[in-house]
């Protein structure tokens, strides 16, 4: 919300925003799960690409109001199709791989912290390299 719309947002506005729609939000998380376990089970590869697509599909969930399966189908446009979608997925590999070696540099405690800054990098990441638009 901070990157969509320039300004900070508080904590209440935030808890507002995921009460809006929590019906959606369910349900969004669902198929992500589910296209994502069958991805890891089918292949490997299919797998990663969903969880590559994960900071794009979360802004379009949150901030749009396209349907589920519409904001999952234009999640993997905007990431495979765009003239900066390959930067922002090196960007991602390369922010999971910090993460990793943070975390079992410190026994897992590190995750605490890297884990959601990471995800936060990454939205930010994901404007500022344009794939969101």
């Amino acid at each position: 919300m901070y990157c969509d719309r320039g300004e900070t947002i508080s904590v209440q506005q935030a808890f507002a925003a995921l009460l809006k729609r929590p019906w959606r939000y369910f349900w969004a998380g669902v198929l992500f799960s589910l296209v994502s376990a069958i991805g890891f089970v089918l292949c490997i590869l299919p797998g990663i690409a969903v969880m590559l697509v994960m900071p794009v599909y979360v802004d379009r969930i949150f901030l749009s109001d396209q349907s589920i399966t519409d904001a999952f189908a234009a999640s993997f446009q905007a990431v495979y199709r765009s003239t900066n979608g390959m930067d922002f997925v090196g960007i991602e590999l390369l922010t999971w791989l910090v993460v990793v070696v943070v975390s079992v540099c410190t026994c897992g405690l590190g995750a605490l912290v890297a884990v959601p800054m990471s995800s936060f990098y990454l939205q930010n990441a994901d404007y500022h390299k344009g794939v969101i638009s």
